[in-house]
């Protein structure tokens, strides 16, 4: 409690002015917000801390708004010219806009797209399969100078791996990024995914709890379970048990309470489960199907505010082929693979959420 009084006067006293050092905000916010998110994790924040940090965050992201364009565009509003199911055939590989919101949206990340959010991405991904490419085409950066910041990750909200499929957040503001990470930051953001693994893990098996610890020397080092790492909770729901080959396998749907690099991964071989087809985390690229959970900004028509927008995408093609070629162990096990086998590719509100799982 005395830690979070401290930061409150911290967020009182910060002044945002015109001529206030970017490295100063990125470097005030980031602290801020990890001490939120640690508060949070330990389920010790108080509404009072919240939502003086929420006023600064929105302040700061506003002023390095005005700063970037000379005008104020959070509310400004831009039509995406690609929307809903990914194209089939031989661009089905490309990404496609799910959610739009005036100053932030959801995106499909296919396997093999890379979010390069600038920070220590490999030089040798080809252009093609970098999402900031993507996402130039839709936001010019004349017009969205947030999607060059990479003080700012371009305006993505997290990563993907680059073997796995699924939604990707994206601001289009530098006020809407502050208030994502602050979703983020107090859990407020959830993130579902569904997996193939291997082995038949236990129906009984509902969370994985193990610090996590990763090198900082690119994207490209193993991350590993080790008392030197960081918390990270990762929690599951056995779908279905199958069989391919003689090997047994097991669906599962993952809700990462934290975002470490490689976390769904990491956890599952940690538990002798490995992801099917990882070359990283097992002797044998992920193949994922996810769900985000969103909160419309604050500064929303009031029709809007404070609204949450659930999007869902089914298993991609790939997956989807595997998982036909299964046989499943039991009635339960054929009828959820027969769910998931009815939507492959498709976002739909229809597919199954956390809850319905």
């Amino acid at each position: 409690e005395a830690m979070q009084q401290e930061l409150v006067k911290r967020c009182a006293a910060f002044r945002v002015e015109d001529d206030t050092p970017g490295t100063a905000c990125v470097e005030f916010t980031s602290a801020a917000l990890l001490f939120l998110w640690a508060c949070s994790f330990a389920g010790q924040l108080m509404y009072s801390t919240s939502q003086c940090a929420q006023m600064l965050l929105h302040r700061i992201g506003r002023t390095l708004d005005q700063r970037a364009s000379g005008a104020v565009i959070a509310s400004c509003a831009v039509v995406l010219p690609l929307s809903g199911t990914p194209p089939d055939g031989d661009d089905g590989d490309l990404p496609s806009v799910i959610l739009e919101l005036p100053d932030r949206f959801v995106l499909y990340k296919p396997p093999g797209w890379q979010v390069d959010d600038g920070q220590d991405d490999p030089r040798d991904k080809p252009e093609r399969d970098r999402l900031s490419s993507f996402v130039h085409l839709l936001l010019p950066p004349q017009r969205w100078p947030i999607v060059d910041d990479v003080q700012h990750q371009r305006g993505f909200l997290h990563r993907l791996d680059v073997p796995s499929s699924g939604l990707v957040l994206v601001a289009k503001t530098h006020e809407a990024y502050y208030d994502l990470k602050l979703q983020l930051a107090m859990g407020s953001l959830v993130r579902d995914y569904v997996v193939l693994c291997h082995g038949w893990l236990s129906p009984g098996r509902s969370e994985v709890k193990a610090r996590v610890h990763w090198w900082a020397d690119g994207r490209q080092s193993l991350s590993s379970v080790a008392a030197a790492g960081r918390p990270a909770r990762t929690l599951l729901k056995v779908l279905a048990h199958v069989l391919h080959d003689g090997q047994s396998l097991s669906l599962v749907a993952v809700r990462i309470d934290t975002g470490r690099r490689h976390q769904i991964r990491t956890h599952l071989a940690h538990i002798g489960h490995p992801t099917v087809c990882d070359g990283k985390y097992s002797s044998v690229a992920t193949q994922l199907a996810s769900a985000t959970d969103v909160m419309a900004p604050a500064g929303q028509p009031r029709a809007q505010r404070g609204q949450r927008h659930q999007v869902i995408t089914g298993i991609p093609i790939p997956l989807a082929a595997a998982l036909g070629r299964t046989s499943p162990r039991d009635s339960a096990s054929a009828a959820e693979v027969e769910r998931w086998l009815r939507t492959p590719g498709c976002f739909s509100s229809d597919l199954p959420d956390w809850d319905a799982c």
